[in-house]
């Protein structure tokens, strides 16, 4: 499986998703996307992923809200979604690139302590 290249001065991260690799990156359009489907702030969000209290349909609309962020244009929320439940909702290898995205949304793609990213993201 070849690798998707991810800029980490962008706050991109890479996923694992249906046997390949995706990236995901943190936009205002992503963000803003992601809080009109579910309802909930990206730092409710960030705090239900910590808290292992996300459900499959927001875990869903977070993934595909930052690959469309990423300019993977045709991405469904329910296609994304039956990847992810293949994967498994649980999964550390998936939580973790979502966490991490969720933590980008919030902080400019830097980490918590860093600077922020320099460029426009």
């Amino acid at each position: 499986m070849q690798a998707a290249l991810h800029n980490p001065d962008r706050g991109e991260v890479t996923i694992e998703l249906g046997g390949r690799s995706w990236v995901l990156r943190p936009t205002y359009q992503a963000i803003a996307e992601i809080e009109a489907a579910t309802g909930k702030s990206i730092m409710d969000l960030a705090r239900l992923v910590a808290s292992t209290r996300y459900s499959a349909r927001e875990l869903a609309v977070m993934v595909a809200g930052g690959l469309r962020g990423a300019g993977e244009k045709g991405v469904q929320v329910d296609t994304v979604g039956e990847m992810l439940v293949q994967a498994g909702v649980a999964n550390p290898a998936i939580i973790k690139p979502v966490a991490d995205f969720l933590t980008h949304c919030m902080n400019g793609g830097a980490q918590p302590g860093e600077a922020a990213a320099a460029g426009g993201k």
